[in-house]
């Protein structure tokens, strides 16, 4: 009965254990107003830099590393953050607070050469900042102080630190000392990072303080096929005649424009007393191509 409840789109109290299909309805979802072609060619040319900003650091043969697929696929959901929901600091406002996954860094870095923040030869410093003036390898903003918000990449950082200044502004606030109604906080995830113990730290904190201006965006990958087409038999049979390329080129969630605009808005507009977690699955390198 809960099940079929839920599959109408009936509101139910929380329950940890959920049927597996979107929480907001196809009929309820809000609709993005975007320009999803030119959002689309942004898009694809934020992965390719990104990827060729690794490449390129990785040939000066200084033994430099970097993430080349964690942006790929989480580009999406970034993308529509920039483009509709983050609100800078300036005059008028405070602005939102974003806790970047770490190893994303290169695709922020992209997005901002893109809008003329960056040069190609700031570029080019990727991981050189020893000497300053390069760009650091995770969001540090001692190295890079305009630039980044906060430290994340050190597993469970981001998390705790998020649902602390949540916390705070809900301070702030109650005592009279900021008007922070309409800032959020976005914390954003890998499913790595969820395995540690420290990520979770806090959580419960969370929901206890009712921390409705908190949101948790966790990206996580599949072995598309087999664990989640293969679970039934009756899906097994959907996907008989696809290939594998076909099958991981497949639209999920969490690389569906619309589909993430809907979950966003939700947890801009929609204040409940309650923080927000946003599931999005993902494949990891998508879009990258061969």
């Amino acid at each position: 009965m809960v099940e079929r409840t839920r599959r109408r789109g009936a509101y139910l109290p929380f329950d940890a254990t959920t049927a597996y299909l979107n929480s907001i309805p196809v009929g309820k979802e809000q609709k993005s107003p975007g320009n999803h072609e030119l959002e689309h060619r942004i898009r694809s040319i934020n992965r390719w830099n990104a990827m060729a900003l690794v490449l390129r650091a990785g040939k000066k043969d200084l033994e430099l590393g970097g993430h080349i697929a964690s942006f790929q696929s989480s580009a999406t959901l970034y993308d529509v953050g920039f483009n509709h929901f983050w609100r800078a600091h300036n005059d008028e406002q405070e602005g939102d607070l974003i806790y970047f996954q770490g190893h994303i860094s290169p695709g922020v870095y992209a997005r901002a050469f893109l809008e003329g923040r960056l040069s190609e030869a700031q570029l080019d410093t990727f991981r050189q900042e020893v000497d300053g003036g390069g760009l650091s390898s995770y969001p540090h903003p001692w190295l890079m102080e305009d630039f980044w918000q906060f430290p994340t990449v050190s597993m469970g950082l981001g998390p705790l630190m998020a649902i602390y200044q949540a916390r705070f502004l809900k301070y702030l606030e109650s005592r009279g000392l900021a008007k922070t109604p309409g800032r959020k906080v976005w914390c954003f995830c890998g499913d790595g990072e969820m395995d540690e113990p420290e990520s979770l730290g806090a959580i419960a904190l969370a929901a206890r303080e009712g921390l409705d201006n908190l949101v948790f965006v966790i990206n996580y990958g599949a072995y598309v096929r087999e664990h989640f087409f293969g679970k039934y038999p009756e899906l097994r049979e959907m996907v008989a005649n696809m290939s594998d390329d076909e099958i991981w080129a497949l639209n999920r969630g969490g690389h569906d424009p619309h589909k993430v605009y809907a979950a966003y808005h939700q947890a801009s507009y929609n204040a409940n007393g309650r923080p927000t977690v946003i599931l999005a699955k993902t494949i990891k390198g998508y879009g990258m191509g061969s």
